[in-house]
């Protein structure tokens, strides 16, 4: 019976190549963040989580959390109305 080796053969250079394109995107995602904005959607987005958020923990804990929505301020998106 042959032993076989927990470290498959040839496995280094998929490895290496997984692990340089890690760090490039790392590398990118660092510099480039803040080029990010507010979209359009997100204090919708934000109100819907936050009643999902209250939804789940009333249906795991029991508890309501109270979390009025309407209580904060909406997020400048740009647009003029």
């Amino acid at each position: 019976m042959e032993h076989v080796s927990i470290r498959a053969k040839g496995a280094f250079w998929p490895r290496l190549l997984a692990a340089l394109a890690l760090l490039a995107m790392l590398a990118v995602g660092r510099y480039t963040y803040r080029d990010y904005g507010i979209t359009v959607d997100e204090a919708v987005e934000r109100n819907s989580t936050l009643i999902s958020y209250q939804y789940a923990f009333e249906t795991l804990f029991g508890k309501d959390l109270a979390l009025a929505t309407n209580r904060w301020k909406p997020i400048k998106t740009g647009t003029t109305a």
